[in-house]
């Protein structure tokens, strides 16, 4: 039988010591290693049109690469040139037909183009093909309450708060939903 020195030695070496000192923070993520990632890396911190410069520099749409201009598409429909990221998010489409991000951004530039059929089928397939994605069940509610199908609408919008409650548009997808209710 192990002593209690003995124990407290063992936790110690393995460093889960007793010591009542605050833990270290983990390490910061490493830094993006490639154009591609720092662009998306960008596109995800809300810094759209320095994301598609640099997007813009590292994928052409005779690019293999989906994810990339999968990226590249969200934040030229994030800088108003959807038109322009039809082409990049239909060839990211092509290339990786289970990869839902290029049907959420041709539902977002569909919807920006007051293409509403076209959006709702966009974000129909991203949420096909990814349950979880929250801002495509957000979008695809928004979309059904412009089509006046209020039990859609509720089913999508209530996803969303499920997945991102604390989200910035939650507050507004409450009163939102609290109206279509009634």
């Amino acid at each position: 039988m192990k002593t209690a020195a003995a124990i407290l030695l063992s936790l110690a070496i393995l460093g889960c010591g007793t010591s009542s000192r605050p833990q270290s923070a983990p390490p910061p993520p490493p830094p993006p290693t490639n154009a591609v990632d720092r662009g998306i890396q960008l596109y995800r911190s809300g810094q759209y049109a320095e994301a598609a410069r640099v997007l813009g520099e590292a994928v052409s749409p005779e690019s293999n690469d989906a994810r990339g201009l999968a990226y590249l598409g969200l934040s030229l429909v994030q800088t108003d040139r959807s038109q322009q990221a039809l082409r990049f998010l239909n060839r990211a489409a092509e290339l990786d037909p289970n990869y839902a991000e290029p049907h959420y951004g041709l539902g977002l530039a569909n919807g920006y183009m007051d293409r509403i059929p076209n959006m709702v089928d966009e974000l129909e397939a991203a949420v096909r093909l990814d349950p979880r994605h929250a801002y495509a069940h957000y979008h695809l509610g928004l979309a059904y309450n412009k089509q006046d199908r209020t039990d859609l609408a509720i089913l999508h919008l209530e996803r969303f708060l499920e997945l991102a409650p604390d989200a910035q548009e939650a507050p507004q997808v409450r009163a939102l939903l609290s109206r279509l209710r009634r």
